[in-house]
């Protein structure tokens, strides 16, 4: 038993003995045939190796805008249409005016030389006349000296007054008109005293006085007079 052990184990190496001379004479005749080659020949493109290499790309810019010209529009050719002959056209005549007819005018009679010179004479003295007359007032006429057709009467002291003791004296502005009618009276100065200033008014109502004269003619008057309120 122990002898075909041995007897395996060496034909185990001889069996790997063989095999390494085998490998080594395929390796030598690998190589001499690859050193045998030319220099000039190059490897078939299927053995040279694939190499992939990424680039990155730089973003597209994108066009900037471009302020668009304005687009002008074409002159257009104007055609003129030629002049017209000035003696080709003719010239419209001007309508005439109308012109009223005239009719002659019958000659008067002539009067008489003596009425002709009187009737000048009178239209001369209405001329004269009437420069000479004064322009017609258009203002009244005042006056502080009134003429009185009556004596006036004395305004009444209202018993207050008398009994506080109030004095004073009033300035009246009275309007005559150019008949001698009164008008109202008007306070232009007061005597301090509403019930002085009334008793006045109320006196002042029943006077009567004669207007203005202006070229022997009345006209409207304003008379101012004062009227004194004072106990003795």
């Amino acid at each position: 038993m122990k002898q075909t052990r041995q007897g395996n184990s060496l034909l185990w190496w001889c069996v790997l003995g063989t095999s390494v001379v085998a490998h080594g004479l395929w390796l030598y005749v690998c190589s001499d045939s690859m050193l045998a080659m030319p220099l000039s020949q190059t490897p078939t493109a299927s053995a040279a190796p694939l190499t992939l290499q990424f680039v990155q790309m730089a973003p597209a810019e994108e066009p900037s805008a471009q302020p668009s010209s304005p687009v002008m529009p074409s002159a257009k050719t104007v055609r003129h249409a030629p002049a017209a002959s000035v003696a080709a056209a003719p010239i419209a005549k001007m309508p005439e005016p109308v012109v009223a007819a005239q009719h002659p005018v019958e000659a008067q009679e002539r009067e008489p030389a003596g009425i002709s010179a009187s009737r000048h004479a009178q239209v001369t003295a209405d001329v004269q006349q009437l420069a000479s007359a004064p322009l017609a007032q258009t203002s009244p006429v005042i006056t502080s000296a009134p003429d009185y057709l009556a004596p006036p009467a004395a305004p009444e002291y209202p018993p207050m007054a008398r009994k506080r003791g109030w004095e004073g004296k009033v300035w009246l502005e009275i309007p005559v008109s150019a008949q001698g009618l009164s008008g109202e009276p008007v306070v232009l100065r007061s005597s301090g005293f509403e019930l002085l200033d009334r008793a006045a008014i109320t006196a002042a109502l029943q006077w009567r006085f004669r207007p203005e004269q202006r070229a022997g003619r009345p006209v409207d008057t304003r008379v101012q007079v004062p009227v004194a309120f004072a106990l003795r």
